[in-house]
């Protein structure tokens, strides 16, 4: 009875394990990442403006850190207490890592599959001798792909990898403009906090003095009645006021992704809104060239673009056969076996005729979105512009009428030094001066509306501090002196 060579079966034992252990090494593991409510809620209550990872931020965009926690904080640091917290940035960074992770795992020609074989049988020759009962092989799928087909297939992942890293660029500009918003709310209530206490202190010095008129039979019972309920109405403006700063000031916590006990703290300087552009600085060809070149969305557009223009030629290249070979080796009965398999697809000359034409049509119909989408821009561009200019002429026309304000109220005060007037004729000119600050800080946060309609259209600040660069990675989760940035450029 022939004996088994072992040495053989070793040397092909161990092929078969190395194979396999080499394969193994290869593969992903699970990682358990375990979520629930509770989590998330002492998550987010952590969220604190003073966070060192805050500051690392910050220093890291060229903020001045050295005295922290920062004794005020400017429209320029909340948006990057934003870019930092934000939970939208999060779930664009999020998607684009998905995307991204596609794109980096190229497809290739290889070795696809590996089969170690170990069978066992009892068999009997003619004679009656048992004949070796084990039988051992291994063998590889190795599969061809045309290269065009796998160039077609990579630069696809890859254009919707550049797409979805619009995403980000856009959640970004979504961000800032809503912090922006919420910003100029809050800073409109302070302003009419301080315009309403100022008009409402000349409306009780009136009220004092006609009630003075009244015991001396000078003024009239209606005049007070109407002096008192233009008091009773700055009383209500003011309360209305107090109600809507605290409001905004919750919903400009929200903005920046942190709770409103912890933004409580923080005093905001918001100075800038005091500042406007002139329309002569704001020129119309610029902007429009700025916005049809730069913007995250136009720019997307064209990436989603690629993407049909890509599938199209990748539909195309499925027209064109693959093939495989398999090559194994095993021994059989103390017989060396070898094998070569190969196997080919010939698509049908017209299988993929209505894929060719769908990916066409969406070329096609892409191109139509892109076109339609700069149209819109250009015309709310112009729409935008108009307004500013409008509401930067309604600052002038309020402005004027302050200026005569003031020069009656320094009119009346020299005539009571002079004894030509009395004290009645003083505080009224001091109500309708009043009136007319109100009216112009109504027209300033007016025109800060319209320039921030404005800056949507282009997709940038046009006042102040430039748009920080977003960052690709969760600045939360990676080193702080390795942050990837997107411009939206």
């Amino acid at each position: 009875m022939p004996r088994l060579p072992w040495m053989k079966v070793s040397r092909i034992g161990c092929s078969a394990v190395s194979a396999l252990l080499l394969g193994a090494c290869a593969l992903e593991r699970y990682d358990a990442q375990p979520i629930s409510a509770a989590q998330g809620e002492q998550q987010f209550m952590a969220r604190a403006p003073q966070d060192a990872g805050v500051r690392a931020f910050l220093g890291a965009n060229g903020v001045d850190v050295r005295a922290w926690p920062l004794p005020r904080w400017r429209l320029q640091e909340l948006t990057l207490l934003a870019f930092y917290y934000h939970p939208d940035l999060d779930l664009a960074r999020a998607y684009w890592h998905s995307v991204r992770a596609g794109a980096l795992a190229a497809p290739s020609a290889g070795v696809t599959a590996i089969k170690p074989q170990l069978e066992h049988h009892s068999r009997r020759n003619d004679n009656g001798e048992r004949l070796s009962p084990w039988t051992l092989g291994i063998a590889f799928d190795y599969a061809f792909t045309g290269t065009a087909k796998r160039e077609a297939q990579f630069a696809y992942m890859q254009a919707q990898a550049r797409s979805a890293q619009w995403d980000v660029a856009q959640a970004a500009w979504r961000v800032r403009s809503t912090l922006r918003e919420r910003a100029l709310s809050y800073y409109a209530a302070t302003q009419r906090i301080a315009l309403w206490q100022r008009e409402r202190q000349s409306r009780g010095a009136l009220l004092q003095q006609l009630e003075k008129r009244l015991k001396a039979g000078a003024a009239s019972q209606v005049e007070v009645s109407n002096a008192r309920s233009t008091l009773a109405e700055a009383d209500g403006r003011l309360a209305q006021a107090h109600s809507e700063a605290a409001v905004a000031r919750a919903s400009l916590a929200q903005a920046t992704g942190v709770s409103a006990s912890k933004l409580g703290p923080v005093v905001l300087d918001l100075a800038q809104f005091n500042a406007l552009p002139s329309a002569q600085q704001l020129s119309l060809a610029a902007l429009q060239r700025s916005a049809l070149w730069h913007r995250a969305d136009i720019q997307q557009a064209l990436s989603v673009y690629e993407e049909e223009d890509i599938l199209l030629k990748f539909e195309i290249s499925k027209q064109y056969p693959d093939f495989a070979v398999s090559p194994g080796f095993s021994w059989d009965q103390e017989d060396n076996v070898w094998q070569l398999g190969w196997n080919i697809g010939l698509p049908l000359p017209k299988a993929n005729t209505a894929a060719i034409a769908r990916a066409r049509g969406q070329r096609t119909l892409q191109a139509q979105r892109l076109r339609a989408l700069q149209a819109k821009v250009i015309g709310d561009l112009e729409q935008a512009q108009v307004n500013y200019a409008g509401a930067l002429q309604a600052i002038e026309r309020a402005q004027r009428s302050l200026a005569e304000r003031q020069g009656q109220l320094q009119r009346m005060e020299k005539q009571l030094a002079a004894g030509y007037a009395d004290r009645l004729d003083v505080i009224l000119a001091q109500a309708e001066l009043a009136f007319a600050q109100r009216q112009r800080g109504e027209a300033v946060i007016a025109a800060q509306s319209a320039l921030g309609a404005l800056e949507d259209v282009v997709r940038r600040p046009l006042s102040g501090a430039a748009m920080p660069q977003v960052p690709l990675r969760n600045p939360r989760e990676q080193d702080r002196g390795n942050l990837q940035t997107s411009n939206g450029k």
